[in-house]
Parts: C-alpha cells; structure tokens; sequence
C-alpha cells in the first residue's frame, strides 16, 4: 500500500521533472551567453526555479522516506522467512520482489534525479554569482585604473604648474633686483654688475627656496 502511494507520487512529478530539466539546460544555455547586464533577471529565474525543484523535493521527500524504510522491512522478513522450492510454485519472496522492487527502483531514482537537479541549480548559480563577481572585480581594477592615470596626470600638471611659477618668480625677483640696481646706480652708487649680481644672489636664492619650501609644504597637506 506504501508503495503503490509512492508510486502515485513519483509518477505525477515525472512530467515536473522533465520541465525542471528542460528549463535548467535553457537557463545554463543563458548563462553561458549572457552578459552583466543580464545577470539579476537571469539569477532570478535560477532562484525560482530552485525554489520550485525544493518545494517538490519537500513535499514528496517524507513519502520516498517512508518507500525505503517499508522496503527494507519488507525484504528483511521475506529474508527471514527462509522459503524453500515446492514443485513448481512461485515463491511468496520471489513474487513480491518482482512486483515490488521496480516500484522501490521507481521512487529511489525519481528522489535521486530531484536531488541532482537541486545540485545542478544550486551550482548553476554559484556559477554565475562567481562570474558576476568576476565582472565586477574587474570593473573596479579598471576604475582604479583610471583613477591612478587622472592621479598621475593631475601630479604632472601640478608640477609643470609649479616649475613655471618658479620660472615666473624668479624673472619677476631678477627684473625687480634690477630695477633696485638701475637705481643704487643713479643715486651714485659705486658699484659693478658683478657686484651687485654677488650681492642680490644670496636674497634670491633665499627667497627662491622659501617659496619651494611652501610650495613642497602646501601640497603634502
């Protein structure tokens, strides 16, 4: 009688069965050909269908159970029963198990393809959450990237920018030193451009280095 259910049972997710495994070869199909930009809806339809292959896995899970346990209490006493041959009748072991192991046989490898197809599901989106994560990775790789390229870019432009402030103030300090030399000299001082050049050397090459040392200061802060 256990059996006979189990049998009902395994029969009426056959059909069930055959969709789940047509529908896991077209989302693998998907999986192999679709980009990131695809990934969510296709993760969704791998959610739901393992959903569906566990909820039947569920319900009939308790009635495969039951199937193993009555079969094997079943062939235990037909064990112990010890028949031997009487002419040419059929033994009571004999005729049960050919009516009831196929039926055992049945349920067993109905139960095992639920489970190989709640793997298969399960390590289908495994994969495809790896390659997403993949993808995602290397997105990232690629954003720093461009991040270290505009960080370079922006430490080259602040360097020219520097280089030609110091090329503009030392031009404007050697114009100003002359301007004060042009008049030292028309106020009468006795002095030679090698003079006045050893003299105004020393206050530009002080004031050159305090402005780099602002400089160097302002942009480690």
């Amino acid at each position: 009688m256990n059996g006979s259910l189990s049998l009902s049972v395994a029969k009426a997710l056959d059909p069930q069965l055959n969709e789940f495994d047509r529908s896991l070869v077209t989302l693998s199909e998907r999986n192999a050909n679709a980009s990131g930009v695809h990934a969510k809806a296709l993760l969704e339809d791998i959610a739901q269908l393992s959903r569906r292959i566990v909820g039947s896995s569920v319900k009939s899970r308790h009635r495969f159970s039951a199937t193993r346990a009555y079969a094997q209490l079943v062939f235990e006493r037909l064990a112990e029963l010890r028949e031997s041959h009487l002419g040419d009748c059929q033994r009571l072991g004999v005729f049960i198990e050919r009516r009831f192991k196929p039926t055992v046989r049945y349920c067993a490898a109905t139960e095992q393809r639920l489970e190989q197809l709640a793997m298969s599901i399960a390590n289908l989106g495994d994969l495809l959450q790896a390659r997403v994560q993949v993808e995602m990775e290397d997105q990232n790789a690629e954003i720093l990237r461009s991040l270290n390229a505009r960080a370079d870019a922006q430490v080259k432009i602040q360097r020219a920018v520097e280089g030609l402030s110091i090329i503009a103030i030392t031009y404007y300090l050697i114009n100003l030193f002359k301007l004060v030399y042009s008049g030292l000299h028309t106020l009468g001082a006795d002095l030679s451009a090698r003079e006045a050049l050893l003299g105004m050397a020393p206050p530009v090459l002080l004031i050159m280095l305090l402005i780099m040392l602002r400089i160097r200061k302002a942009k480690n802060h």
